[in-house]
Formats: C-alpha cells, sequence, structure tokens
C-alpha cells in the first residue's frame, strides 16, 4: 500500500512539474505575442524594406555565382576539345612511330636473311676451294718425282 501511495506521490510530482513548464511556455509565448503586436507600420515597412535589399544582393550574388560558373564550364569544354585535339595528334603520331619500327624491323629480317644467304654462300665457296685445293695437292702426291 505505501509503494502504492509513493507511487501515486511521484506521477503528482511529476504532473505540477510538466504543469509549471507548459505555464511558463504559454507566459513566454503570450510575451512574444505582444512583442509582436506592438510592432507598428513602420517598423514593419523598414523590416521590408530590407528584405527587398536583402533579396536583391542575394539575387546579384547568384548571379555573379551562376556567370563564373557557365564561365568555368567553358573553359573547362575549351580544355576538353584542347586536350582531346592533343591526344588524337598523339595517337597519330604513335601510329606513325609504329609503322616506322615495322619498316625498319622488316629491313632488319631482309638483310639478315641476305646475311645468311651471303654466310652460306662464302662457306659453300670455301668448301669447293678446299676440295679444289685438295685434288690439286692429292695430284700432286701421285705424279712421277724427278730425280
Amino acid at each position: 500500500m505505501q509503494q502504492h501511495l509513493s507511487n501515486v506521490l511521484m506521477e503528482a510530482e511529476s504532473m505540477v512539474d510538466e504543469r509549471q513548464k507548459l505555464v511558463k511556455l504559454i507566459t513566454e509565448e503570450r510575451r512574444v505575442h505582444q512583442q509582436t503586436s506592438q510592432l507598428n507600420g513602420q517598423e514593419l515597412g523598414q523590416l521590408h524594406v530590407q528584405l527587398k535589399a536583402l533579396r536583391a544582393r542575394a539575387d546579384k550574388k547568384v548571379e555573379k555565382a551562376s556567370r563564373r560558373l557557365a564561365e568555368q564550364e567553358e573553359r573547362h569544354v575549351k580544355q576538353q576539345d584542347e586536350f582531346q585535339h592533343e591526344v588524337c595528334h598523339l595517337q597519330k603520331l604513335l601510329q606513325a612511330r609504329q609503322r616506322e619500327m615495322q619498316g625498319l624491323h622488316q629491313e632488319k629480317r631482309n638483310a639478315e636473311q641476305q646475311l645468311e644467304l651471303l654466310w652460306n654462300s662464302a662457306a659453300s665457296g670455301q668448301e669447293h676451294l678446299h676440295e679444289g685445293l685438295s685434288q690439286i695437292v692429292g695430284l700432286g702426291s701421285l705424279s712421277p718425282k724427278k730425280k
């Protein structure tokens, strides 16, 4: 029973605290309402003029930012075009170098083949020379000896 009474008392205290908070909130609302209703037409007019001036400055800033953004975008597009042109130019140079390298490789293969033919021809000629010399030397030993 005592526990129950204790719970009821705590709930009552909580409700009193909440009521006091609500009363303060309502009082503050009324004070703000009174202050705003006390503003006369002149003060509202001044606020309206200030608001217009702020809007005009904000519009100018937005316009200026938009112009800068458009200029920046234009520069970006121009730069992209220049880069694309440079890439195409470099690709053409690369293709020319590759063709040149292929031509040089082909010339190298042709030169190697010609050297191989010369080498084989020289080796074959040397063989014939050795055979010829061998025959000459062989004939000389068969000929009669002079005394």
